[in-house]
């Protein structure tokens, strides 16, 4: 399954069907987001704050973000598209 700041919520917290290229979308706005900003978007002090967040996909852009890239980060980071 990967590393869980990397994996997408639609697939380890349902029992549909494992879908390889939304996964893998969703990896590819955690990679963005880290080589941007430095720093996971879904990070938490604790395994089930972190899991919380990922299922709501509750995460903060810093400023620096563009507004075209925030748009990205909010198309692909979302837990259940």
């Amino acid at each position: 399954m990967g590393s869980s700041t990397r994996s997408a919520a639609r697939w380890r917290t349902s029992r549909r069907v494992y879908d390889a290229a939304k996964a893998d979308l969703w990896s590819f706005g955690v990679v963005i987001f880290v080589v941007v900003a430095g720093y996971l978007p879904l990070q938490d002090l604790n395994l089930v704050g972190m899991y919380r967040k990922i299922h709501k996909g509750d995460f903060r852009c810093p400023k620096l973000f563009s507004p075209e890239l925030i748009r990205l980060l909010r198309g692909v980071l979302v837990s259940n598209p």
